[in-house]
């Protein structure tokens, strides 16, 4: 019976594998302790600079996102 709503940076580009980094570190996320809202937002924090750090890459990334690099996001 809840409903939320999450809004982030729209980056005018598309990945590969966005939708699995997302449900995993949702899920990740749910398993350390956190809400629904709270592990939703994050993983979508997560997406978002993964797609914004690939996207300024020169040549982009046709394999997928750059997420390696943005790991330390979620060990805080």
């Amino acid at each position: 019976g809840e409903f939320f709503e999450y809004y982030n940076e729209r980056i005018p580009q598309k990945y590969h594998g966005t939708g699995d980094i997302y449900s995993s570190v949702v899920v990740g996320a749910l398993m350390q302790g956190k809400t629904l809202y709270e592990a939703s937002a994050l993983a979508a924090d997560f997406v978002c600079e993964c797609i914004r750090r690939t996207y300024k890459e020169k040549g982009g990334a046709w394999s997928g996102v750059n997420f390696e690099e943005v790991l330390p996001m979620l060990m805080k």
